[in-house]
């Protein structure tokens, strides 16, 4: 049996402390690198199947560590990872039938003032917080946690169909039929249907249509732009649970990685997939959008910077995901060097260079930490919890022998982490993402980014649809997905 390890298993996500954040970012678990001793363990305890422990209790700050064996908890660094600890005795295959285990909804919901949930819907939230960063399992409001299903507004019948798709992984309408038992032309209708509504992605290769869940957020959140209002987002942003910010702050690793702003940054070889510009030559198409963020800000009205500072179409995705883009409507086509040249006009404004964190790296976008929710996120939390360990594959390095005290980082910076100490030279807090804005306007060339060493480095999945199971086992694993049953959170 195979072990949550520290190169197999990869996680996502942080959430906004109230209305909820449309990215994600975490760490990541480092467990037994031995099966046999893990697996051994299990039997020991008598787990079988999907008899395993209870869920730790669901911590209460970010910086709580879990029960357990310390000494097998031991990040290089010294430090204690939460993660690991809560998750020491549990194989992957104990925590795919935790996830396979979900709680049957076989009766309508009726919330306090007289809503009634269909069942189907039930079932499709608790789902729905398996996959990623998940929706939250506490829910505050009955009234708005299912709302934000039917506003997508699959029927009754296509969520049940939703409830037969593969959790996990590519899957073509024919793998639907053939595990489902339904007619072949009804499975592939039923895909398409809900790609069309965002609740899944498609893409075509070699002439076969195929198709995979995506998390609530990086991905259904995303892919709906195109029905945000006011009311849309805020409903969206509500149906988020009181838990969704804590499970994603305690995640482990990000779906969204920080990369270099320049290579002109960086001393020394760049880590392997930050490149930001081998991200695009290694793509052939390509689609702009609006950012998520900022679209969203804008109709709330809480938007802090205006379109000439910090432009409303930054998101950049490419291969497959920009297919899908276009597809939908939510993207318009782009060609390399335009890609080239957007992405060149965000550094020059200063804006953070942020891509998903995959070989594939589908999506980048230009960022800030005054508009971009993930990044305030982070100012707001000042850089605490288990997200901010591998937010990037650098570390920042200030020469004080090169340092002319200007102060040009100071202003640059684009997470407020850089303040002059008393000393007069420039200090960096928790909240710095090794960006490499500060290198960049450095005029000394005093502050440089270089590369972790590489047993530092995480291995990254193949692409989001392969990060959603990791992040779903390490949420899983450590206690942050429980089933709605129809009458409480539990």
């Amino acid at each position: 049996m195979e072990t949550i390890t520290r190169r197999n298993f990869l996680g996502a996500a942080t959430g906004a402390a109230t209305l909820g954040l449309a990215g994600a970012s975490g760490i990541i678990p480092i467990v037994r690198a031995e099966a046999k001793e893990a697996s051994a363990k299990a039997d020991a305890k008598g787990m079988t199947g999907a008899q395993v422990p209870e869920a730790p209790e669901m911590p209460t700050d970010t910086t709580l560590a879990y029960p357990g064996d310390a000494s097998t908890a031991l990040l290089p660094d010294g430090r204690l990872d939460p993660v690991r600890l809560a998750t020491t005795d549990l194989t992957n295959e104990q925590i795919d039938a935790m996830l396979a285990a979900e709680t049957p909804v076989a009766e309508d919901y009726t919330t306090a003032s007289g809503k009634v949930v269909p069942a189907v819907y039930v079932a499709m939230r608790n789902r729905l917080n398996r996959i990623g960063v998940g929706f939250g399992s506490q829910v505050v409001d009955p009234d708005t946690a299912f709302e934000i299903l039917q506003t997508i507004e699959p029927d009754e019948q296509e969520a049940q169909a939703y409830l037969e798709i593969p959790l996990y992984g590519w899957f073509s309408a024919a793998d639907f039929a053939a595990t489902s038992g339904r007619p072949l032309e009804e499975c592939a209708d039923y895909c398409e249907g809900m790609a069309d509504k965002s609740l899944i992605i498609a893409t075509t290769r070699a002439g076969v249509r195929y198709f995979a869940t995506m998390a609530p957020l990086w991905g259904v959140w995303e892919m709906n732009m195109d029905k945000f209002t006011k009311d849309w987002c805020s409903t969206f942003n509500q149906a988020l649970g009181a838990d969704f910010a804590m499970g994603a702050v305690n995640s482990v690793r990000p779906v969204c990685a920080i990369v270099p702003c320049s290579e002109d940054v960086v001393e020394g070889e760049m880590a392997p997939y930050t490149n930001w510009k081998d991200t695009v030559n290694n793509a052939e198409r390509f689609a702009l959008s609006p950012c998520q963020c900022r679209l969203e800000r804008d109709l709330l009205g809480t938007a802090v910077c205006t379109p000439e500072q910090h432009p409303r179409k930054t998101c950049i995705s490419v291969g497959e995901a920009a297919e899908y883009f276009i597809d939908r409507g939510i993207g318009e086509e782009i060609t390399k060097q335009e890609a080239f040249d957007e992405i060149q006009s965000h550094v020059d404004k200063g804006m953070v260079v942020e891509q998903l964190w995959s070989k594939k790296s589908e999506v980048i976008c230009g960022c800030h930490g005054d508009c971009c929710k993930l990044l305030s996120t982070y100012v707001a939390l000042n850089g605490e919890g288990n997200m901010m360990q591998n937010i990037s594959a650098y570390n920042l390095v200030l020469d004080k022998d090169k340092c002319i005290k200007c102060g040009a980082c100071v202003d640059r910076c684009t997470m407020f982490a850089v303040t002059m100490g008393d000393d007069g030279y420039p200090q960096m807090d928790k909240k710095c993402i090794r960006c490499g804005q500060c290198a960049l306007v450095c005029p000394a060339g005093a502050r440089k980014l270089v590369a972790k060493p590489t047993e530092e480095l995480l291995e990254l999945p193949d692409d989001m649809i392969d990060d959603y199971q990791q992040l779903g086992r390490i949420r899983m694993a450590t206690g942050y997905v429980h089933d709605f049953d129809g009458t409480s959170a539990k």
